[in-house]
Order: structure tokens, then C-alpha cells, then sequence
């Protein structure tokens, strides 16, 4: 499949309204390869989070306000580049999660699975959409008090929703200071 210049044109343009200036992006045979956005939560933590569009993969890392890798999140894309399924570290690399998403016939999420590493249930959300296509998210099972430590509250948020949980900035941000 070959893209136009016009095509990338318009693809960078689109970017740019989302809030992705064409130097967050990386180009690879004159297609859009990476994404990489920095999201700035309320508690000073960061989260770099690396889109890449060939490989179809995510990688979020979120590190404390002092710069310690907290944890890290490996998600499969697939061809729409949404979230199919991935793996949890904690901060020292120890896988301790994996989850799987489902999409509903109008490819709109539908279900999150999170397992622990030996296959245990952890949370089921569901998401039901009205006749506008409003969706109602709720949990039908939850972690069990204790199972998560504090700053590892976000790791069950799906990532997309996690981008929204602060302020998104353009690349790699780590190293802003406030």
C-alpha cells in the first residue's frame, strides 16, 4: 500500500488537532511509525507512553515524582491501533498482571479482563452503551483490598483512559521539571 504525500499531509494535520505536533511522531517508508506522548498526573508522577504503529505495540511507564520507574505496561494493537491485550511489571521488570480487552460488534470496548500472573480473575469491567452510544462503565469483580499497592492503582486503568488521568504533553517529558 503506498500513502500519498497528501495523505501523510492530512494524517499530520489531524495530529496536530489532536494535540500531537508532527516532532511527537516518527515516520518510517513515508508512513506514521511512533507516537510519544508524556502524561503529567496531579501527583507529579509521569507516564511516557510510546505508540508504535509498525509493530502495532504501546509501552506506558509510569515513575514516581522522583523519577523511579513505578511500573510498565506492554500492550498489543491491532490493525485500528486499539488495545487488544498486554502485561503489567512492577517497577522492578516482575510481570504481574496481563490483560485482555474485548470490542463489541460496532468495535467499541466492550470488556476488560485483568488476570494475575497464574491466571486469577483480578477485575472485570464491562462497558453498555445507550441508544446514543453513551457508554456506562462499571466493575463486576474488583481487586481485593491489599492486592494492589497504591501507586500501582493506575496499572488497571485501560491505557487510553490512563492518558486522560493528567495533562498530556508532547514527547518524551521526563526530565521537565514543574
Amino acid at each position: 500500500m503506498i500513502i500519498s504525500r497528501r495523505s501523510i499531509f492530512l494524517l499530520l494535520t489531524a495530529l496536530g488537532f489532536l494535540g500531537l505536533a508532527p516532532s511527537d511522531t516518527v515516520q518510517a517508508q513515508g508512513r506514521l511509525a511512533r507516537v510519544v506522548s508524556t502524561i503529567i498526573h496531579e501527583d507529579e508522577r509521569k507516564t511516557l507512553s510510546n505508540r508504535d504503529l509498525i509493530k502495532r505495540t504501546m509501552q506506558q511507564e509510569t515513575y514516581s515524582a522522583r523519577g523511579v520507574l513505578q511500573m510498565k505496561r506492554i500492550f498489543q494493537l491491532d490493525r485500528q491501533g486499539k488495545v487488544r491485550s498486554g502485561l503489567a511489571f512492577d517497577g522492578s521488570g516482575k510481570p504481574i498482571f496481563k490483560f485482555k480487552y474485548l470490542y463489541d460488534d460496532l468495535d467499541r470496548l466492550s470488556e476488560e479482563h485483568i488476570h494475575d500472573m497464574k491466571d486469577k480473575l483480578v477485575r472485570l469491567m464491562k462497558t453498555v452503551y445507550d441508544e446514543q452510544g453513551k457508554g456506562s462503565r462499571f466493575a463486576v469483580t474488583n481487586p481485593k483490598p491489599g492486592t494492589l499497592k497504591a501507586h500501582h492503582q493506575d496499572i488497571l486503568e485501560h491505557p487510553e483512559r490512563l492518558e486522560k488521568k493528567g495533562t498530556k504533553l508532547p514527547g518524551n517529558q521526563l526530565n521537565r521539571k514543574k
